[in-house]
């Protein structure tokens, strides 16, 4: 059911939906346990002095500050994802 404002509400006799960081952990937990590893890019809004280290030993693959430089980000995604390019 959706309210005025167009979000997702239960109704009585319906499960709460889930939220977003929730079902984020959710597909991280499933696919670690299929055996699955799935890199994890660190973003955040302020770089603080010793940020990367704190999110590389919470256990982040890897870490970039905002304003993210989109071509940094591509290509931090394709060296975990394995992304081949054309030449």
């Amino acid at each position: 059911m959706r309210d005025i404002s167009g979000k997702v509400r239960a109704s009585s006799g319906e499960k709460t939906p889930v939220k977003p960081a929730r079902r984020n952990l959710m597909v991280l937990l499933a696919a670690a346990m299929a055996g699955i590893k799935v890199p994890i890019i660190a973003v955040t809004a302020f770089a603080m002095v010793g940020d990367r280290k704190k999110c590389l030993d919470a256990g982040c693959n890897d870490y970039i500050s905002k304003p993210l430089d989109h071509k940094e980000l591509l290509e931090m995604m394709k060296k975990y994802l394995q992304v081949k390019t054309q030449a």
